[in-house]
């Protein structure tokens, strides 16, 4: 194995271990931090040649002196399972609001590492012009199903929380979103409802993933155009719009003295996105230097 190939693997390690996550060999292959994709055969053949930063128990392998992961790791697991369960359920009802065209479950229940007390996230995409609409129904249902998360809650135990809602229209995340933790987040996303093809559009749109994690997007690029579905009727793009701007004043108007670090345009509304990412980033910066001198 190769010192570029090794050092990915550590870094990689490194990055999991940020989240009290020991990854299996087929899991650091599939998402190692590495600047070019590596073959999949090859790789698991020399993979007995592992950084001596690494240990191993089981079929899991970790930094050395924290074995104590495993443990949590598997716990982790069975509560996510319930999650899981719950948040399938949840998407069953939602995926019946017409504007919606991709439901996934994000965050540490898509990665099988939440804990009992956690909330569940999820990441939607919808049609054009039609997020605050979209957010007014979904907000509506989950007020029903009694899973709303509100500001409030402090038992969030298995509440549903929207944490990035987008129109088709910006599917494609900008250079400024283009980073190792938003690559994680969209790869490790779990699609659970997917009409028209949109979680492939998603990922062939987001293909700058492979900058960081090259290894983990399998898509056919051939039928990449299939799912190009555009809107012609003028009337109802208007229509869309300005129904779109009603929903998102009414909405601001009740949220605006509670905001702080949100992201709310007509297009795009995300929940805190930087405090995670800069706090995971920023650990994860800080290892590699601490690391890099053992």
């Amino acid at each position: 194995m190769t010192k570029e190939i090794r050092e990915s693997i550590l870094r990689t390690i490194i990055y999991s271990d940020i989240f009290d996550y020991p990854l299996t060999s087929v899991e650091i292959w599939k998402f190692l931090i590495s600047s070019k994709k590596i073959n999949k055969k090859e790789f698991l053949k020399n993979f007995n040649k592992i950084p001596d930063l690494i240990s191993k128990k089981g079929k899991f392998y970790f930094l050395k002196n924290r074995k104590d992961i495993i443990k949590k790791r598997i716990e982790r697991e069975k509560e996510s399972d319930n999650k899981l369960r719950i948040a399938k359920k949840v998407i069953s009802y939602l995926s019946k609001i017409p504007t919606i065209l991709l439901i996934g479950i994000s965050g540490t229940v898509a990665m099988k590492n939440a804990e009992k007390e956690e909330d569940i996230d999820l990441f939607i995409i919808t049609k054009k012009n039609s997020v605050w609409i979209t957010r007014f129904f979904i907000l509506f249902i989950l007020e029903i199903l009694g899973r709303r998360r509100k500001r409030e809650d402090i038992n969030v135990i298995n509440k549903i929380c929207v944490n990035m809602l987008i129109d088709k229209s910006m599917i494609s995340f900008k250079k400024d979103r283009q980073d190792l933790y938003t690559a994680h987040e969209i790869v490790q996303m779990n699609p659970v409802f997917d009409k028209n093809k949109t979680y492939q559009e998603f990922i062939i749109s987001n293909i700058w993933v492979n900058k960081f994690l090259p290894n983990s997007t399998k898509i056919n690029m051939l039928s990449y155009k299939e799912t190009k579905k555009e809107e012609r009727n003028i009337f109802n793009k208007l229509a869309y719009r300005n129904l779109n701007l009603f929903f998102k004043k009414l909405q601001i108007s009740y949220m605006k003295k509670h905001k702080t670090s949100e992201i709310l345009l007509d297009n795009f509304i995300t929940f805190h996105p930087v405090d995670a990412k800069n706090k995971v980033l920023s650990l994860y910066n800080v290892r590699i230097k601490k690391y890099a001198k053992i």
